[in-house]
């Protein structure tokens, strides 16, 4: 589903952002039904949320901090990650019985150089102080203690989530139904939400991030999630290198193959939008027409092609670089992205 009013409420069920995979809103969306229910109004925002892209959930959070009107958030089931970023943009934050918030370091994947991964690390770390400063101006918490919740993933019910003030109040109804989502992909999710996840066959790839391995630091923390399904036991971890191993390997074998060759946008598209083998893929870019330069004749020598030159000469060069420090097609200066790293860069805009 995506944003919707109903009954004079704005609804925001399921993934934040635009995803393949899932269900889910947009900020875009948002901000076309505020429009709707007018900047100077009070509303009421229903959320039930795994999470997913930090920069739509930063984008909601100062949708709502900026309306003159009062925005009063409550989570129906569960505002996890980036969501959590979006109740905190309430001046009201409600947590129905049962409801869950949890909050994160963000994630994502990358590829290239020593210097490419470090700008990944930038981002991230640009990102972290981001949260950090919009969960304390919320809690009243200090910078260290947020930070330190972060790092755990700590997972608040109604209680801890209204006594450390990132809400201001619990409602006594019963919570909603969690959005579907393989939690199994955080660290520390109540087990019965990871059992859950895997008796529904909630996909792995919903979030196409792994999960994090940071212990939990805070003994209350560890109390209060025993105390949510203390008879499930645990399951099997999942293997976060693995996943971030495997993503980036399928990215690769998709954009270098030589059936992406004049077919990159194409082989962008399969790689980073789509679940699909990378055996099909292929195949389907195999029967797809390639990107053919039209024949032109070089006045200077009649009957020889003429060089390409502005925007056709541009798309040759990255057409013809196949790795890091490759040359493009005629000779000259090799481009600073292959293909693929930049696919794989913009993949990384996208994602908490």
């Amino acid at each position: 589903m995506t944003a919707q009013i109903i009954d004079g409420e704005l609804v925001l069920y399921g993934f934040v952002g635009d995803s393949l995979w899932e269900d889910g809103f947009t900020a875009s969306e948002v901000l076309a039904c505020l429009s709707q229910l007018g900047f100077e109004s009070d509303i009421t925002v229903r959320l039930n949320s795994p999470g997913g892209y930090l920069d739509d959930g930063v984008a909601i959070y100062n949708a709502f901090a900026a309306r003159k009107g009062k925005t009063r958030c409550v989570v129906d089931g569960v505002a996890a990650s980036s969501a959590s970023i979006i109740v905190m943009g309430a001046d009201e934050r409600v947590m129905r019985r049962g409801a869950l918030l949890m909050i994160h370091d963000p994630s994502t994947i990358g590829y290239g150089t020593v210097e490419d991964f470090q700008k990944v690390i930038g981002q991230l770390e640009a990102g972290i102080g981001a949260m950090v400063s919009i969960y304390s101006d919320r809690s009243g918490e200090s910078a260290d203690i947020t930070r330190a919740t972060m790092k755990a993933e700590t997972w608040l019910d109604a209680a801890a989530a209204v006594a450390r003030g990132f809400a201001t109040a619990s409602e006594e109804v019963a919570a909603q139904s969690v959005a579907a989502f393989d939690y199994r992909l955080y660290a520390h999710a109540p087990d019965d939400l990871k059992k859950l996840a895997a008796t529904k066959g909630w996909s792995l790839k919903a979030a196409g991030r792994p999960q994090r391995n940071t212990p939990l630091s805070n003994p209350q923390d560890a109390s209060t999630m025993s105390n949510l399904n203390p008879q499930t036991p645990a399951n099997p971890p999942v293997d976060a290198g693995k996943i971030k191993a495997d993503i980036t390997a399928r990215i690769k074998a998709i954009m270098t193959a030589d059936a992406a060759k004049g077919r990159e946008s194409l082989a962008e598209y399969f790689a980073l939008e789509t679940d699909m083998p990378v055996e099909q893929v292929l195949a389907a870019l195999g029967k797809a027409p390639a990107a053919v330069a039209a024949a032109a004749t070089d006045p200077t020598t009649p009957g020889s092609p003429a060089p390409a030159s502005g925007y056709e000469a541009g798309r040759l060069a990255a057409a013809g670089l196949a790795q890091p420090g490759g040359q493009p097609a005629g000779g000259g200066k090799a481009a600073d992205l292959s293909p693929m790293k930049a696919a794989v860069d913009r993949y990384n805009n996208r994602k908490h």
